[in-house]
C-alpha cells in the first residue's frame, strides 16, 4: 500500500521552486549509463517530465529511446531508471527510498513518517507494523470486508432503477471504510466519523495533486490556510482515535494495528504520521483497484459473465466469501492481477545507496536514485503481447512460468520494502468483487470518453475531468 499507493509520485513540473531552494545547485556527476543530459543547470529534465504529462509517460519515451537502464536529471540530481526483469532482480535487495523524490509529502505526512524512515530504523518499523497485514491478521478482516460490501449493495439496490454510479467515489469510499475498520478500531464505526474524515482528506488531497501540478502556494495565502486548517482537523481526528483506543484497550487476541503503534515507543509525531501514511496508503491502493476492475469489467461483458460464473460456482449465490473461497477463485486472481497490470495502478517505485554499486554493467554513483519503472515493464509486449488489451489469460498458469518473476511485480520487488498490504488489498478487493458481482451485472453510461491520469496512483477520468459512470442491474 505505502509503495503502491500514496508514493507512486507522478513528477509534473513539480516543485521546481522549492528543490532549487532546499537542494543547491552542483555539477552534475558522469556516468556511463545512457541518457539525457540536463537540459537546464537548475532544473535539470523537469521540463521534459512536464511535457511528457507524467512521470510515468517520461519514462516509457526515455527507455524507448535509451533501453532497459537509462538516466536523467531531477533538478541537479542524476537518476537512474530501470525497466527489465533481470535488473528488476540485481536490485532487489536494496531498502532505502531517497528522500528527494518523496519531499513533496512532506506536508502532510511530515519528516516522521514511516516514509521517510530508512536503514536500521526503517528496518525495525516495518518489523513492528508487518504482521498487523499478515495472513493471520487477514483472517480476522474477512468478516468486515464482507459486511461493508454488503451494505454498498444494499445501498446501491435501494436506488432507482437506472441510477448511474461513480467509479473512482465508490472504490474509494468502500476502501476507506476496509482500512478503518479493520486497522483503526471502533472509532470509525459509523458513516458519520468517516464523513468528517473524508471530508478534511478530500481538501487536503486535493491540494497535494494541485503541488504536483507546480502550484506551490505562498506562505500566508487563503490556500495555504485552508490546507493547513484541513491537516490540522486530520492529525486532530487520528489523536482522538489513538486516545480512544488507548482508553478502551480490545483484548490481546483482536489487537490490530492501532494497538501495535500504541504499545510502541513511538513519541506522538511519529505516531500520528505513521497513522495517516498508512490510512491513505491503505485506502488509495484498493479503492482505485477496485475501480479499475470494475471499469474493464463493464468495458468486456464476456469476461465480467465468466468471473460472475466463477464466483457462482465457488461462493454461491448468498452467504460470505471465506479465505478459502478466494484461494479457489482463480480466475478472480487473473482478473485482479490483469487489471493492476493495464491500469498502470502503480507507475515506479524509487531506491538507493549510500555507496557507489554495479547495475546492470555500469557504475551507479551512492545517493544517486534508481527508479523501478514498473509501468513501463507491465506494458511490454515481449512478456504480455497486445499489452495494452484488457486479458486476464495473461495470469493462466501456463503463461505465467513462460516469464521471469519480476516481469510483473505490481506492488514493488525491493526485499523488506514491498508494500506491506499488498495481501490485505488482493483479499479486500476479491471479496469487494465477487460479492458486488453476483448482485449487479454492470455496463458503462454510453458517450463517456475515460482516460488514464498518472497522477499519485494511475486513476480514471472522464473527458470533463470528472468520475466515471455505470449502470448496475440487478442480477
Amino acid at each position: 500500500m505505502l509503495d503502491f499507493a500514496i508514493f507512486a509520485v507522478t513528477f509534473i513540473i513539480l516543485l521546481v521552486g522549492v528543490l532549487i531552494y532546499i537542494y543547491p545547485t552542483s555539477p552534475p556527476k558522469a556516468t556511463t549509463v545512457p541518457g539525457l543530459e540536463p537540459s537546464d543547470p537548475v532544473k535539470g529534465n523537469l521540463d521534459e517530465i512536464g511535457d511528457a504529462g507524467s512521470l510515468h509517460q517520461f519514462l516509457v519515451n526515455l527507455h524507448a529511446e535509451y533501453g532497459d537502464i537509462a538516466s536523467f536529471y531531477f533538478t541537479d540530481q542524476l537518476c537512474v531508471s530501470i525497466k527489465s526483469p533481470e535488473l528488476f532482480k540485481e536490485h532487489q535487495a536494496v531498502f532505502d527510498r531517497p528522500p528527494l523524490l518523496f519531499k513533496l509529502f512532506e506536508p502532510l505526512i511530515t519528516p516522521d513518517s514511516i516514509q521517510y524512515a530508512n536503514g536500521a530504523d526503517g528496518r525495525k518499523r516495518r518489523d513492528l507494523t508487518d504482521r498487523c497485514f499478515g495472513f493471520q491478521a487477514l483472517q480476522n478482516f474477512i468478516e468486515i470486508f464482507n459486511e461493508i460490501t454488503e451494505q454498498l449493495v444494499e445501498k446501491i439496490s435501494s436506488l432507482p432503477p437506472g441510477e448511474h454510479i461513480a467509479l473512482h467515489e465508490t472504490g474509494l469510499s468502500l476502501a476507506i471504510k476496509g482500512i478503518m475498520l479493520t486497522s483503526f478500531g471502533d472509532y470509525f464505526k459509523d458513516d458519520k466519523s468517516i464523513n468528517n474524515f473524508r471530508k478534511d482528506y478530500d481538501l487536503v488531497w486535493s491540494e497535494m495533486e494541485e503541488r504536483l501540478k507546480g502550484d506551490i502556494p505562498e506562505e500566508g495565502s487563503d490556500q495555504m490556510k485552508r490546507f493547513e486548517q484541513a491537516r490540522d482537523r486530520l492529525y486532530s481526528i487520528v489523536q482522538n482515535v489513538a486516545d480512544q483506543r488507548r482508553a478502551n484497550p480490545p483484548s490481546q487476541d483482536k489487537e490490530v494495528f492501532i494497538d501495535v503503534l500504541l504499545k510502541s515507543d513511538y513519541p506522538q509525531g511519529r505516531l500520528q504520521a505513521d497513522m495517516i501514511s498508512y490510512m491513505v496508503g491503505g485506502f488509495h491502493t484498493s479503492g482505485n483497484l477496485f475501480a479499475w476492475a470494475l471499469f474493464f469489467l463493464a468495458e468486456h461483458d464476456k469476461i465480467q459473465e465468466k468471473l460472475y460464473n466463477h464466483v457462482m460456482d465457488i461462493v454461491g449465490k448468498t452467504g460470505p466469501v471465506s479465505m478459502q473461497d478466494i484461494a479457489e477463485m482463480t480466475y478472480m486472481r487473473q482478473v485482479i492481477d490483469e487489471t493492476l497490470r493495464v491500469s498502470i495502478l502503480a507507475p515506479y517505485a524509487a531506491r538507493y545507496q549510500d555507496f557507489d554499486v554495479t547495475l546492470g554493467g555500469h557504475v551507479i554513483p551512492k545517493g544517486t536514485p534508481v527508479i523501478h519503472a514498473l509501468g513501463v515493464s507491465l506494458m511490454s509486449e515481449k512478456y504480455f503481447p497486445n499489452p495494452k488489451v484488457f486479458n486476464p489469460e495473461n495470469f493462466s498458469a501456463a503463461n505465467i512460468k513462460s516469464r521471469p518473476r519480476d516481469a510483473f511485480q505490481p506492488f514493488g520487488f525491493a526485499g523488506r520494502r514491498v508494500c506491506p498490504g499488498q495481501q490485505f488489498a488482493y483479499k479486500e478487493v476479491a471479496i469487494f468483487l465477487a460479492v458486488f458481482l453476483r448482485a449487479f451485472k454492470i455496463a458503462l453510461v454510453p458517450g463517456q470518453k475515460p482516460h488514464h491520469v498518472h497522477g499519485l496512483v494511475s486513476h480514471l477520468v472522464n473527458k470533463d475531468g470528472g468520475d466515471v459512470w455505470i449502470t448496475v442491474e440487478k442480477r
